[in-house]
C-alpha cells in the first residue's frame, strides 16, 4: 500500500491543484509537483490564476492547522531550514504573485 501525503499549490504557479505526495517530500517538493513558481521569464499563465505575473519567491506561505507560515524562497536568501521543511498532509501552499509596477512593466515592454 502506498502512501501519500494530500497537499494544495496554488498562486504563481505553473499548475495550481491538489497534489499527492511522498511522506519524505518537502515544501519545495511539493511546489515543483506544481511546475514550480512562476518567474520573470514566464512566458505563459500557466493554471494560477497568475496571467504570468512573476511569484513573489519572499512571501510563499504555507497554511498547516489553522496557522500560517511566511517563508522566504528567494535563491539569495534561503534558509537550510526553510528548504529542508517536510510538507504535510493537508498543507496549503500559496506563491503570492510579485506586486506589479507600472515602470516594470514598462521596462518589460520596451
Amino acid at each position: 500500500m502506498k502512501v501519500e501525503l494530500s497537499v494544495s499549490v496554488t498562486g504563481a504557479v505553473r499548475n495550481s491543484g491538489k497534489y499527492f505526495v511522498s511522506p519524505t517530500s518537502s515544501v519545495v517538493d511539493a511546489i515543483a509537483s506544481a511546475g514550480g513558481m512562476l518567474s520573470e521569464l514566464s512566458t505563459g499563465g500557466g493554471s494560477g490564476g497568475g496571467g504570468g505575473i512573476p511569484a513573489d519567491q519572499t512571501r510563499v506561505r504555507v497554511v498547516r492547522d489553522g496557522r500560517t507560515i511566511v517563508l522566504n524562497f528567494r535563491p539569495d536568501d534561503i534558509a537550510p531550514e526553510v528548504l529542508l521543511l517536510p510538507a504535510q498532509s493537508g498543507d496549503w501552499i500559496h506563491v503570492p504573485n510579485q506586486a506589479r509596477s507600472r515602470v516594470r512593466d514598462e521596462l518589460q515592454f520596451w
